[in-house]
């Protein structure tokens, strides 16, 4: 049955509810755990009685786009996101001070003894404990954090909030009835020392005169706007209100289209989270290159599928981002390596997320990992974990074996200038020749040493022993004479629980009792070093 129809209510309740709850096109409603916004107030004929004409924010909880018999009463964003709904069954929430009341004042005052706690976006926040509030804090003044989640809040209300919370520097307000941007700076305009603001899940309508409110954010630091279904364009209308803000956090929206920000618009933007939005194109992401503080930027979840800096050459360095040194592309569609290639373009990189992409899922993640290492040299985290300097030396090393018949290939060797690269190869692997300058060429094997035939006689027989810790005794192996010292120093961190990057390695022959011999080229073989059967690998730290 057709919503318009499912209820008759008298004419007069209907006016009498409008004019005590003073409903206007534009406020937040709640029905039935649905949210909405009230698009229309007036008659619908030929049905007796006033209307709300609500845009849900759940589309699938609407029936129509807002008309009725032919006739276009308001205008949706969906087909389906419009319904009629009578005054009575419409939750317009409560005003500010009422919230913090009901959620910070115990009922009973006299055996008020609990601690309570908070999480403001994410960040847990010891609060004072309810029966301290209720003795001493009647009127808030010692407040420095509330949380008001979901508590219906529609309004600043009559009651003056700066006599009552002077002190907050943390208020999160997330899922509300708040309309506009007009009405939550009611709330803040006395909260000057406010510096985190949580307004996520809320539709706040853009003001007309964003500069007119910066008054009410103006120590702001830190802002997520989480689910609030805004645009980019949106963002940059609002960054006047925010004239200080450091951190923003726009997650699951709907931006896509991204342009330049105009000079001075989040100038002070340090870190910037717009996780799982519709972005799809790097040039759009290029549009922020230009943030003049912009540390840290997220793009989890979207849909890039490629990279690149086309205004610095392959070694070079971009002019985009000059500040940037965490980015996290979690969940993308980047399937060329070409496109971490193009990060190594940037001037001060230092972490890199990027898992959950079809590049990274042809390859085991120890193996994507190193390759990220090794093509970024600049990089001290991967994928939220830290990059040792032992860790960044095998994977250079092991970058350089896999790709080092390619280098044959394409005109590299020992005796060859760079110059007879192929400009192929220089595209893929653009850091290798800096490796080659950094470790030199690697060991090539001889392969008939590694036929079955041929095993026998190149095994050496070795002690490893560590003089200097008494209680690791010294172990018998016997080693392949093709084994490079990385992977001896691999297998000296497993036997001996000792860090690769922490390791010394000698070796010491009975033919020079008194003369330990540096093994100091991770990328010799153990034959290299003339080490035979019999001779002791010393290894310290």
């Amino acid at each position: 049955m057709n919503d318009i129809y499912a209820e008759k209510m008298p004419e007069e309740m209907d006016e009498k509810v409008v004019t005590d709850r003073k409903i206007e096109v534009g406020h937040r409603i709640l029905s039935e755990e649905q949210y909405g916004t009230i698009r229309f107030v007036g008659l619908v004929p030929p049905t007796e009685g006033l209307w709300l004409g609500i845009e849900w924010d759940n589309p699938e909880r609407g029936k129509h786009d807002g008309s009725h018999n032919g006739t276009q009463y308001f205008q949706c964003s969906s087909p389906t996101s419009g319904s009629f709904l009578r005054p009575k069954k419409a939750d317009l929430g409560i005003q500010f001070l009422d919230a913090v009341s009901s959620r910070y004042i115990p009922e009973n005052i006299e055996t008020a003894d609990v601690e309570d706690s908070l999480v403001v976006s994410c960040k847990a926040v010891e609060m004072v404990g309810a029966e301290k509030i209720a003795r001493t804090q009647s009127s808030f003044e010692n407040l420095k954090s509330v949380a008001l989640h979901e508590m219906r809040i529609s309004r600043a209300g009559d009651e003056k909030v700066a006599d009552k919370l002077p002190n907050i520097t943390g208020l999160e307000v997330s899922q509300n009835l708040l309309p506009s941007w007009e009405e939550l700076s009611k709330i803040t305009s006395s909260m000057q020392k406010l510096k985190i603001l949580d307004a996520s899940e809320n539709r706040l309508a853009i003001p007309t005169n964003p500069s007119s409110l910066c008054s009410a954010f103006c120590a702001l630091e830190e802002l997520f706007l989480n689910r609030c279904n805004v645009t980019w364009k949106e963002l940059l209308i609002s960054a006047p209100m925010w004239p200080k803000l450091k951190n923003l956090h726009a997650c699951f929206n709907r931006i896509s289209n991204l342009e330049r920000p105009a000079k001075g618009t989040f100038d002070h933007l340090e870190l910037l989270n717009m996780e799982e939005n519709q972005i799809e194109s790097w040039e759009d992401v290029l549009q922020l290159g230009h943030l003049p503080r912009l540390e840290g930027l997220i793009l989890n979840s979207n849909s890039i599928s490629n990279i690149s800096f086309d205004d610095a050459p392959l070694e070079g360095k971009t002019k985009y981002f000059t500040s940037l040194k965490s980015l996290s592309l979690h969940n993308n569609r980047l399937s060329e390596w070409k496109s971490v290639n193009e990060l190594n373009k940037l001037q001060c990189l230092e972490e890199l997320n990027m898992k959950r992409n079809p590049l990274v899922q042809s390859e085991k993640a120890s193996t994507v990992r190193g390759l990220m290492i090794a093509k970024l040299p600049s990089l001290r985290h991967c994928n939220h974990s830290a990059v040792s300097d032992g860790e960044r030396k095998g994977s250079e090393i092991d970058y350089m074996k896999k790709y080092h018949e390619d280098w044959l290939k394409n005109g590299g060797g020992k005796d060859q200038p760079d110059s007879n690269l192929q400009a192929d190869f220089i595209k893929n692997h653009p850091t290798y020749t800096a490796l080659i300058k950094k470790y030199g060429a690697p060991e090539v094997s001889d392969d008939s040493q590694t036929k079955p035939g041929a095993l026998k006689s190149s095994l050496l027989e070795l002690i490893l022993s560590c003089p200097q810790h008494a209680s690791k005794k010294s172990i018998k192996k016997k080693l392949p004479v093709t084994m490079d010292i990385t992977k001896v120093k691999g297998m000296i961190q497993k036997l001996f629980k000792v860090d690769v990057a922490d390791q010394k390695l000698f070796y010491l022959s009975p033919k020079l009792p008194d003369q330990e011999i540096p093994l100091d080229n991770d990328l010799r073989q153990l034959g290299f070093f003339g080490i035979e059967s019999g001779n002791t690998i010393i290894i310290r730290w």
